[in-house]
C-alpha cells in the first residue's frame, strides 16, 4: 500500500503536468484498479507516520532489490527532510508530492 501511494501521487503529479483537471484525474484514479489506495491516499481520520513508512520501506530494500520500493522510498525521504511532515499521516506526504518542484 506505501508503494501504491507514491504511485497515486506521481500520476496525480503526471496528471497535473499534462494540464488535466486535478478532481477529474483523481476521479479516474479511484474508479480503476488503485481505487483502494485513492481512498488511503486521501484518508481522513487516520493516522500513519511518513517516517513509519519510511522505516517499513528501508527494511523490505534491506532483503533484496526491489527498484519500485527503492523510488518510493527515495520520495518519502524527501518528504520526511520536513520535520512537519515526518510525523504526519501518509495523506500530508501525497499532497507534498504532488506539489513538488
Amino acid at each position: 500500500m506505501i508503494g501504491g501511494i507514491a504511485v497515486v501521487a506521481e500520476a496525480l503529479r503526471l496528471a497535473g503536468a499534462l494540464g488535466l483537471d486535478p478532481d477529474t484525474a483523481r476521479t479516474a484514479l479511484a474508479n480503476g484498479p488503485l481505487g483502494a489506495v485513492v481512498a488511503r491516499a486521501f484518508a481522513g481520520g487516520v493516522h500513519f507516520d511518513t517516517a513509519l513508512a519510511v522505516k517499513d520501506l528501508e527494511l523490505a530494500v534491506k532483503t533484496t532489490r526491489l527498484p519500485a520500493v527503492e523510488a518510493a522510498l527515495a520520495q518519502y525521504r524527501d518528504v520526511c527532510a520536513d520535520p512537519a511532515l515526518a510525523h504526519a499521516d501518509l495523506a500530508r506526504a501525497v499532497a507534498h508530492l504532488i506539489a513538488r518542484d
